[in-house]
């Protein structure tokens, strides 16, 4: 008995890390996924932090005033 058809071709595949454009953090130069100030529609990279280093809501609120 068949186990089912399978279409691997049909599989997304994974997306390429330079297409996606990686990011350094600011305090410790890891990859950095939290992005503060960021604008690609004005072409402003802005600072980046990983996940240990990123900015409480209420620190952003702080350093904007």
């Amino acid at each position: 008995m068949s186990k089912g058809l399978q279409f691997s071709f049909l599989a997304p595949s994974k997306p390429k890390r330079e297409a996606i454009g990686e990011h350094a953090c600011e305090v410790c130069g890891g990859r950095a996924s939290f992005g503060y100030g960021v604008s690609y529609l004005r072409n402003v990279e802005g600072r980046w932090r990983c996940h240990s280093h990123r900015i409480s809501e209420t620190q952003a609120k702080g350093e904007a005033a």
